[in-house]
């Protein structure tokens, strides 16, 4: 039985608790409340106090979406915001800093979190770097999954430790944290370097371009992620496509078991307790190399 009577999540108030946001699956608005609110812990120690865009879908997912990335009054007074010198016309970036923050960007229709690879506290100075995996629909799976390995090990053999997640939707995060000190602009360089090298070993597999005709029958490595006021989903964010899919954090093991970058939904979210990313914050310490170094790869 439903009820239109609202409900409250984490202190906020949940107006249409029972609208179905997914028909496909059933899920309410305020199960999507719950959800983020159970994994509030996980989210917001990779994704809180940093620049946020949205995906809000105030009817659900299928129905019209807006990406939002500059805050405004409608948000709730939990929902933080951040002027950054340079970007955004004047106008303040959205961040948020606690459960209630994110609860109410749900109660406003808020269904997708993208966050930026910078701190508030130095908005300037990136701390990871993000490299996705994007396949043409031809990919097979093992394709993509044999891509990350690969960027894992090219990554490895410059020093670096790197983090995966799925997007939620047809490929990979790779995700590099390190020490802060690159300027946007150097982190950017590097990222593009990189992917650069990558391409120019299999360039039957890969590419950096990102023109639709350019990038079919390979993966495209999308490294302008790291650009400043780019963005990239958050771990453990929902996207707003059928079946409500979740950008989930793995353990490099895990990929050869993995479905595909869609294989966590909400439900099979919540079953999942340890955290695959545990080890990041000790793994930030680590520095990128100078550019010239791909050189020598």
């Amino acid at each position: 039985m439903t009820t239109n009577a609202n409900a409250v999540v984490a202190g906020v108030t949940i107006t249409h608790p029972d609208r179905a946001l997914w028909p496909d699956g059933g899920l309410t608005k305020l199960e999507l409340a719950r959800y983020y609110a159970a994994i509030a812990p996980k989210l917001l120690k990779y994704s809180g106090d940093r620049p946020i865009s949205l995906v809000r879908c105030p009817r659900g997912q299928g129905k019209q979406c807006f990406f939002q990335r500059h805050a405004g009054e409608n948000l709730g007074h939990h929902v933080r915001s951040v002027k950054v010198a340079g970007r955004g016309d004047g106008k303040p970036f959205i961040f948020i800093d606690d459960i209630e923050g994110l609860i109410s960007l749900v109660q406003m229709g808020t269904i997708e979190l993208h966050a930026w690879n910078a701190p508030v506290s130095s908005v300037k100075k990136p701390d990871r770097l993000i490299f996705d995996l994007d396949p043409s629909e031809t990919i097979e799976w093992a394709t993509i999954q044999s891509a990350a390995r690969c960027l894992r090990s090219e990554l490895k053999k410059l020093g670096l430790v790197s983090f995966l997640k799925t997007t939620g939707g047809k490929g990979l995060h790779v995700v590099v944290p390190f020490a802060p000190g690159p300027s946007w602009k150097e982190a950017k360089a590097f990222a593009r370097a990189f992917s650069d090298f990558i391409v120019h070993a299999q360039p039957d597999r890969y590419t950096i371009n990102n023109r639709l005709e350019a990038r079919k029958g390979l993966i495209f490595i999308d490294y302008l992620r790291n650009d400043e006021t780019a963005s990239a989903v958050a771990a453990y964010s929902v996207r707003a496509r059928p079946g409500a899919p979740v950008s989930m954090p793995i353990e490099w093991a895990e990929l050869s078991r993995l479905r595909g970058g869609n294989a966590f939904t909400v439900r099979e979210a919540l079953k999942r307790r340890k955290d695959p990313w545990a080890d990041m914050s000790k793994t930030g310490r680590q520095r990128l190399p100078p550019v010239d170094t791909l050189t020598v790869l």
